[in-house]
């Protein structure tokens, strides 16, 4: 059993969802990267920088193959997106089914579904195989997200603008008789934090993390985690007003059919409020479909 795990030199979040164990337990701690692109002289001597460019790129249509239930209209089929793009160091690669061009962009810019708007309606229905490498054995993960945005604007010829925009919201704060939640007090200690993730498993949580409200918000905003209907009723933006800024241990009980917002407000003693505010969001003004190679 491997645990992956990187101490940074403040508190980071530990995450692990009983949802996704098939291949044992993980613990990830996130860390922000830096990313520096060659820079380019102009005649008045002024330096910019150019935007990061894979050196191989291959994309192509995805199709299913014939008779072999590749198709999604039935039962255990693939996400209608088609899943999401594998990173490794210096090469993104699709799941043997492709992903749609919603997906490559969503990626590209780490964003979920609900901050995009705009395209036509094959950016997500029409699947994509993408495979893609840079030469440079150290190339990151956010360096390769932005050499994703280049080939979106070279392949696909996408072009985005930034809007805000009001849209349906669920604001999390506090409950009535506040918040019931167990600060997390030990730092980087990853064995302490795996020791309680378990421990919170053995006491009948099927989804447990150690980590900020924020980070715990993201999950909720964040289609990786909704993907299969881990948190059912999450079907809008969730915006953190608890003004809660510690580390916790969330652990919760409930079953895939079970309203998420209702657990989380039982369990936990927060409270979801509908209403509507200002989103950010990425819109599309011109997207073409690539030619193949």
């Amino acid at each position: 059993m491997l645990f992956a795990m990187y101490p940074p030199r403040r508190p980071i979040p530990w995450t692990l969802s009983a949802f996704a164990m098939a291949g044992g337990l993980a613990i990830h701690g996130l860390a922000q990267l830096q990313t520096k692109t060659p820079p380019v002289q102009t005649a008045q001597s002024k330096t910019i920088p150019l935007p990061p460019e894979f050196d191989v790129a291959s994309i192509k249509l995805w199709a299913p193959k014939s008779g072999g239930g590749g198709n999604r209209s039935g039962g255990g089929l693939p996400p209608p997106d088609g899943g999401h793009l594998q990173f490794t160091t210096g090469r993104v690669v699709t799941p043997s089914i492709g992903v749609t061009a919603k997906r490559i962009i969503l990626e590209a810019y780490r964003l979920n579904n609900y901050q995009v708007s705009g395209g036509p309606q094959w950016i997500d229905s029409d699947m994509f195989q993408l495979e893609a490498k840079s030469t440079e054995p150290t190339a990151t993960e956010d360096q390769l997200r932005l050499m994703l945005r280049t080939l979106l604007s070279k392949r696909f010829h996408l072009v985005t603008h930034y809007d805000t925009r009001e849209a349906p919201v669920y604001t999390l704060t506090a409950g009535k008789n506040g918040p019931r939640l167990q600060e997390w007090k030990e730092s980087n200690d990853a064995d302490a934090a795996k020791a309680a993730i378990q421990a919170a498993f053995a006491k009948g949580a099927v989804d447990a993390s150690i980590t900020t409200m924020r980070g715990y918000v993201e999950r909720m905003n964040n289609d990786r985690t909704n993907l299969y209907h881990q948190m059912t009723g999450i079907d809008r933006p969730v915006l953190d007003k608890t003004g809660l800024g510690g580390v916790y241990l969330f652990a919760l009980r409930f079953s895939p059919e079970d309203d998420y917002k209702a657990i989380v407000e039982s369990q936990l003693g927060l409270k979801f409020k509908p209403q509507k505010a200002a989103v950010k969001t990425l819109v599309i003004d011109r997207i073409e479909k690539p030619d193949p190679n």
